[in-house]
């Protein structure tokens, strides 16, 4: 990640602190619980006999250069000492531990629906090379855009995360934002692979008979169906499968 990632020196201190005073999730909790106690045993391999009474904290020796200075520090006597010596497992523990806030704050304003909040901290999440799931946070912030409206964005996120990996839940995304845009072409191609993917998906198969219904293609709109139904029978789509289906009967 490169310093100028950031527009202002302080950009980064603060979105690291709204991730971690605002969400303070299990998860980012665990994390920092984690860095402190591995921190501190370190300490006391090193000779320190004041691990208990050590405050573990955060700090970078170049607020201008954040992320290729991001240090640990800890504090004895009231005296803060940088971290260096602690070792680049803790400093890297940390900087997971940064990345996972942003995700997961993403998240939150995703769900309070604040989309340009969870657009932006998705994507500070994602500047983090070696994250997992990479192609999950994409499809998040496609689901975003497409809250916004924003089309050619949502189909970039939702490709790049294809690219990374195949997903039949990402490929139903992409084919509804094709059929909103009436892409109906490119809708029932992605719908074919979502089926591909996994043959087991109701969802994909419900779209893609709506679809062919559409088209006016019955049996094929039949096939499909018939399988959303066999799936889930007793799902909304299930339902709604049986009363399309009935219908495709009495109008042959």
């Amino acid at each position: 990640v490169r310093a100028g990632d950031f527009k202002k020196a302080g950009e980064f201190n603060d979105a690291y602190r709204n991730a971690m005073d605002i969400l303070r999730t299990d998860t980012v909790k665990g994390v920092e619980a984690k860095i402190e106690e591995t921190a501190k045993r370190m300490l006391g391999f090193m000779g320190s006999t004041a691990a208990g009474s050590i405050q573990i904290g955060f700090g970078f020796a170049d607020p201008a250069n954040p992320f290729s200075s991001l240090r640990l520090q800890y504090t004895e006597g009231g005296l803060a000492i940088p971290g260096e010596e602690l070792g680049l497992g803790i400093q890297s523990a940390m900087v997971i531990g940064v990345f996972e806030a942003f995700r997961e704050l993403g998240r939150l304003y995703m769900k309070t629906g604040d989309l340009d909040k969870a657009i932006y901290y998705l994507k500070e999440g994602l500047k983090k090379t070696g994250i997992a799931n990479p192609q999950r946070m994409h499809n998040w912030i496609a689901i975003c855009y497409y809250g916004q409206n924003r089309f050619p964005e949502e189909e970039k996120e939702c490709l790049e995360a294809l690219s990374i990996k195949e997903n039949e839940s990402i490929m139903l995304n992409l084919a509804l934002a094709y059929r909103d845009k009436e892409y109906f072409d490119k809708a029932v191609d992605s719908l074919k692979r979502a089926v591909m993917i996994n043959p087991r998906f109701a969802a994909g198969h419900y779209h893609l008979a709506l679809l062919y219904l559409k088209e006016k293609k019955k049996e094929l709109a039949g096939n499909h169906f018939e399988l959303a139904i066999q799936l889930e029978p007793d799902s909304d789509q299930g339902r709604s499968a049986a009363e399309y289906l009935r219908m495709i009967k009495t109008t042959k």
